[in-house]
């Protein structure tokens, strides 16, 4: 038998195995107990967060034939001729289409061809549209043709990634629901019975990391542990070897970086980029653990009341570099003198500094500190 991916393994069946999304199963649940359900759906949320996973499950709840109500909780019976077609993929009312391949006016009108037609063997027809931002504007307007008269016992229900991309006229007539990503507590706590069921040994520690490197997509977590679980065979996967898998940086490395920066140690802070550079960790990877660590930094000054507006100004310069980085003709590069500039501006005085400096008539004391070519001479 081949190996199923601990992502389709794991998948949620139904409403109570989905995980961290409590706004909307209770409010998809109510509209079922109440006959009050929606025309349109529209579901979005990063990647990996359950888009269309839920939209199947709302689509098998939909057409179950013996639906079990325990406690409020709908569950599906698994069990019916619907359920069965559900989980084979083969049921003639429930459709999924990509838009992201099928973006054009004839696709859509291909799909909306069969919106006239009665359920086949369920209760509703679902139309489930993927990526749905992907659609033209013709096709959009095509679809909201339906959308503003939706025919009785059709159920649309649209997923995105990229909510900002979708037109307001189709917004405006559809229920949206934000799938939220899994805090990392909970995610820890998914990933720790996942790897207990398939006997993966693995760190508390490790699992903490995958939990933050997933960031919320319970797909990415469980991609990343499978990775993981075959790394090793029996030995145990720690947290270095989670690490070493991703190419990212170690919190240790970090805090030297850090250090570096802020005492201006020009020679020392290129020496250290070389060398993470050389673990094959990614110049956008440096970045983004850079920036981690410097917002904790300004937490914890912020927490003990001290003097942070130098963090703020390294804030500044490495947060835009994370764009610039995306369009560079040689990142590392780029990524040396992002750092260069970093100390610099560091160690330049602050505004408040300055403005300090003059009230004490202390600014000559500064300014000596910078060569004569920077000032002009007021006779």
């Amino acid at each position: 038998m081949s190996y199923v991916v601990l992502a389709r393994k794991y998948r949620p069946q139904n409403f109570s195995q989905l995980k961290g999304q409590v706004v909307l199963v209770q409010t998809i649940t109510n509209a079922f107990l109440n006959h009050k359900l929606h025309h349109a759906y529209l579901l979005t949320g990063i990647r990996g967060i359950g888009k269309t996973t839920t939209a199947r499950i709302i689509a098998k709840t939909l057409n179950c034939s013996n639906l079990k109500n325990i406690e409020n909780n709908l569950i599906p019976c698994e069990e019916c001729a619907n359920c069965l077609s559900v989980k084979n993929s083969s049921h003639p009312d429930i459709l999924e289409f990509d838009a992201a391949s099928h973006t054009g006016i004839e696709d859509i009108k291909n799909m909306l061809d069969g919106v006239s037609y009665s359920p086949a063997l369920g209760k509703y027809r679902v139309f489930i549209v993927d990526e749905i931002h992907m659609l033209s504007t013709k096709a959009f307007n095509s679809l909201l043709k339906t959308l503003e008269e939706p025919p009785a016992n059709v159920i649309f229900i649209f997923a995105t990634t990229e909510i900002q991309k979708v037109p307001v006229t189709i917004l405006s007539r559809c229920q949206k629901f934000t799938l939220m990503p899994l805090p990392i507590e909970e995610m820890c706590d998914h990933l720790t019975s996942v790897a207990n069921l398939e006997k993966i040994k693995i760190t508390k520690e490790a699992l903490g990391l995958i939990a933050v490197k997933s960031g919320g997509s319970v797909r990415d977590a469980l991609s990343i542990l499978d990775q993981a679980s075959m790394r090793t065979s029996n030995a145990e996967i720690t947290k270095d070897a989670v690490q070493k898998m991703l190419s990212i940086v170690s919190k240790g490395e970090i805090e030297k970086l850090y250090g570096s920066v802020t005492s201006a140690q020009t020679t020392e802070v290129l020496s250290m980029l070389r060398q993470i550079k050389a673990q094959g960790v990614s110049e956008t990877s440096i970045l983004e653990e850079f920036l981690e660590y410097l917002y904790e930094q300004i937490q914890k000054r912020i927490q003990n009341n001290e003097h942070y507006s130098n963090l703020l100004r390294l804030w500044n310069i490495f947060l835009p570099a994370t764009y610039e980085l995306t369009y560079a003709f040689n990142k590392y590069a780029i990524l040396e003198i992002i750092f260069i500039k970093a100390m610099h501006v560091y160690s330049s005085p602050s505004v408040e500094n300055l403005v300090h400096s003059i009230a004490e008539n202390k600014i000559v004391d500064i300014l000596k500190e910078f060569p004569d070519a920077y000032f002009e001479k007021v006779n």
